[in-house]
């Protein structure tokens, strides 16, 4: 629901509001995404709107919510909306790939748990293994605005990274 609000505010087609949601950080920050979700497939948006139009309720809560959201200022009727988001492509890029590269940590923790645990326990030795299991890094992360401290978060996890494939 959340993504046709924001597809009409910002008059999107289907594909346009697929590719917003996979690549777009704003959009995954609204939808309560995590940065390594791929979002929804463009179909998605026409089938959730065929349901809307076969089933009255449906169609009612849709148009109470865009009139709630229209009242409250935040959607103005055949107003063109504009954004100039280069300032956040670049503050993007050091936290998208150190969100990679956890996530790449996490997965071969978790391998290396189930499958070889005489080497996890060796992880658990050099590594802190629980923030990357549990994901805390990302959890409640927001980007740093210095990008000293962005290059430094970043280099604390390749070492990280470089520490397991050592194993």
């Amino acid at each position: 629901m959340k993504a046709l609000v924001l597809q009409r505010l910002f008059d999107l087609s289907d594909r346009q509001l697929e590719e917003a949601c996979r690549f777009d950080i704003r959009y995954k920050y609204i939808l309560g995404l995590e940065l390594n979700d791929m979002g929804f497939d463009h179909s998605v948006f026409g089938k959730f709107r065929d349901r809307l139009l076969t089933s009255q309720k449906h169609k009612e809560a849709l148009f109470e919510l865009v009139k709630m959201v229209t009242n409250a200022g935040l959607i103005k009727q055949n107003e063109s909306q504009r954004t100039d988001s280069f300032h956040i492509i670049a503050n993007v890029a050091v936290p998208a790939a150190s969100e990679l590269i956890r996530e790449g940590i996490r997965i071969c923790l978790r391998q290396l748990k189930r499958h070889r645990y005489d080497l996890f326990y060796q992880a658990q030795e050099k590594l802190d293994t629980a923030k990357y299991l549990k994901g805390e890094l990302a959890k409640g992360l927001k980007p740093e605005p210095d990008e000293i401290l962005r290059r430094q978060r970043l280099t604390e996890i390749v070492e990280d990274a470089k520490a397991l494939v050592a194993f």
